[in-house]
């Protein structure tokens, strides 16, 4: 388990991050990757944010074991997982999908490749 767990928030703060699947509830920063997961880029359809896997609380630890539909809920917004990407680390197009780019190193202790999983807001019908 990574992280404190805690069942579904009632309120989520603002820059909480929270994905049951892989039982992580915490806040997110603008600072530093060393004390959590932290927003990177954010326009107006895009929200970046970046974790470690293996070092300062690994946050992403299990960013693999998430699957398609899986709940990311942050700043107000639910979204939920559309596809997981591996990419080298100088691509920076998944940032031009809409939604949350969640990304961290992989394999894990390497930094080859980066994960990066992307969330999505359903549309209503």
């Amino acid at each position: 388990m990574v992280g404190a767990f805690a069942a579904a928030p009632a309120a989520a703060s603002e820059g909480n991050l929270y994905i049951p699947r892989i039982g992580l509830n915490t806040e997110v920063n603008t600072y530093s990757l060393n004390v959590g997961p932290m927003l990177y880029f954010r326009d107006a359809d895009t929200i970046g944010i970046a974790g470690h896997r293996t070092t300062y609380a690994r946050p992403f630890y299990h960013l693999d074991r998430l699957r398609k539909g899986d709940l990311v809920r942050t700043f107000g917004r639910n979204y939920f997982v559309t596809k997981t990407l591996i990419v080298r680390p100088w691509e920076v197009w998944p940032l031009n999908h809409a939604g949350v780019i969640l990304s961290a190193c992989t394999p894990r202790g390497s930094a080859n490749h980066r994960i990066v999983v992307v969330a999505q807001e359903r549309q209503a019908r």
